[in-house]
C-alpha cells in the first residue's frame, strides 16, 4: 500500500484502498475500537498505540526490544524493511507514558518488548491480529491493522508536516521528492513533529477546556 504519493502526485487508489473509509470516518472508527480495549490491558493499548500514533508497521512493533527505547531522547530505534533501522520520536505523551510504565512494571530488563502471556517468546502477528479483530467486532466496525498506520500518515499530511520527515518517520524511502535531496537533522525533525503534536492537541481540546472522549479513555 502506498501511503505517500510519489513526486507530490496523487496516485489513483486500487480497488481495495478505494473501499476503505475516508480519513475522518476512519479516525472515528479507530477511536471506537480503542474504547473497547479494557484499561488494564496495557500491552494492547501500547502495541496498537505504536501503530496508530507513531506509524509503525505491525512487524516493526513486534520486533522491538526493550533496548530499542532511549528514554533520554524519547525515541525508538526501529528495525524496518531491508534491515534498515530508523529513529522514531515518541512524541505522543500518552504513548510515552504507557511505554515507560510498561517497561518499568511489565517488561523484562532486556529482550523482546512484547511477549506472549506467561512466556518469554515474542508475541506472534496472528495473536495480535486476532486481538484487534475482537476489539473491532465489539466496536461494530471493520478497521484493518494497516489502517492505523494509514490514519497516522493522513494526520501528519493534514497537519502540514514536511513530506521528507513523514517518509523518514514511517520508513518509506520510495518516492522521494523529485530533483532534490531534502534532509533534516534529528533536532529539526523532532521540532516539526512536536509542533504538529501541539497543534493537534490544541484542536482536541474543547472550548471549555475538556478533552474529547478518545482522550478521556487514556489512563
Amino acid at each position: 500500500m502506498i501511503l505517500m504519493p510519489t513526486h507530490g502526485e496523487v496516485e489513483p487508489p486500487n480497488d481495495r484502498e478505494a473501499e476503505r473509509p475516508p480519513h475522518r470516518v476512519l479516525r472515528s472508527e479507530i477511536d471506537a475500537v480503542f474504547s473497547m480495549i479494557p484499561l488494564h490491558e496495557d500491552r494492547d493499548h501500547l502495541l496498537f498505540g505504536l501503530l496508530a500514533h507513531l506509524g509503525l508497521r505491525p512487524s516493526e512493533a513486534l520486533a522491538l526490544r526493550v533496548e530499542d527505547f532511549e528514554e533520554s531522547s524519547a525515541s525508538l530505534s526501529v528495525d524496518g524493511w531491508g534491515g534498515k533501522r530508523r529513529r522514531v520520536l515518541v512524541d505522543d505523551r500518552q504513548i510515552y507514558l504507557r511505554l515507560t510504565n510498561y517497561l518499568l512494571l511489565t517488561a523484562s530488563p532486556s529482550g523482546p518488548l512484547f511477549t506472549a502471556s506467561g512466556r518469554e517468546t515474542p508475541l506472534r502477528y496472528q495473536s495480535v491480529q486476532h486481538r484487534w479483530a475482537q476489539y473491532c467486532s465489539q466496536a461494530g466496525v471493520d478497521v484493518k491493522l494497516s489502517d492505523l498506520r494509514r490514519a497516522h500518515v493522513a494526520d501528519l499530511v493534514s497537519g502540514g508536516v514536511p513530506e521528507a520527515i513523514i517518509r523518514e518517520r514511517i520508513g518509506q524511502a520510495a518516492g522521494a521528492l523529485e530533483g532534490t535531496h531534502v534532509s533534516f537533522s534529528n533536532a529539526e525533525s523532532d521540532a516539526e513533529i512536536r509542533a504538529w503534536q501541539e497543534r493537534r492537541d490544541a484542536r482536541r481540546t474543547a472550548p471549555d477546556g475538556t478533552l474529547d472522549a478518545s482522550e478521556r479513555r487514556v489512563g
